[in-house]
């Protein structure tokens, strides 16, 4: 899968450290990445001419995924409207010191309208297992599965009070389990690789239910 990097360049001074940032992380995560502030650091070409070709390059990909800074780049807006137009997905990229997460760019807005119970169906079904599992089991595997829910519905806008009603399970519990994936994220391979597949599934998720809605 191919990631197409969007955010402000223009009068950013930090832009250069945020797009390899973000690189990086999505590159030890398994993606492709199109740096859009790398590849066109040195261009002599014209403002649009640069932007035709930064709109050919986003063809290519399979995802736009914007800096949190993206609402102040006219780049990103014209970028925004182009995935827009040809479907492709969009995300919004949190980045921290360790971690790396996304949202789906159309639902930030109104995070609580997700249908937990049906996202949490699917997950059950993908991994074979009972929700009574999903909430008490302490096996390893399980517990990987429960807490990238758990940060994935904290990214998206869930308030820690929320997400412990989900799960019956006190609010330190939920704030822990939100720590353990921030902390250990890039050094344990099994907890990455099981969060990039529940991230996943919310996206569909969120695709499906936006198709629902309209």
């Amino acid at each position: 899968m191919k990631v197409y990097i969007a955010g402000k360049i223009t009068g950013n001074k930090e832009a250069e450290s945020q797009f390899e940032s973000a690189e990086s992380k999505m590159k030890f995560i398994g993606y492709d990445v199109f740096n859009t502030e790398k590849e066109f650091r040195n261009s002599h070409m014209t403002e649009d001419c640069i932007m035709l070709n930064r709109l050919n390059e986003l063809n290519k990909c399979d995802a736009l995924a914007l800096l949190p800074n993206y609402n102040q780049s006219k780049c990103s807006k014209i970028e925004i409207a182009w995935a827009n137009k040809f479907n492709i997905p969009i995300w919004i990229v949190s980045i921290t010191y360790k971690t790396l997460t996304f949202r789906s760019f159309n639902n930030t807005e109104k995070p609580n309208e997700i249908d937990i119970n049906s996202f949490i169906g699917k997950i059950l079904n993908y991994f074979n297992l009972t929700f009574f599992k999903l909430q008490k089991s302490k096996k390893s595997e399980i517990v990987r599965i429960r807490f990238s829910i758990i940060y994935i519905l904290r990214d998206y806008g869930f308030t820690f009070k929320n997400i412990s009603k989900v799960f019956n399970q006190d609010h330190s519990t939920i704030m822990n389990a939100v720590k353990v994936v921030n902390d250990t994220f890039d050094s344990y391979p099994e907890l990455r690789e099981t969060f990039m597949t529940i991230n996943t599934i919310f996206d569909e998720h969120m695709k499906n239910q936006k198709k629902d809605v309209a």
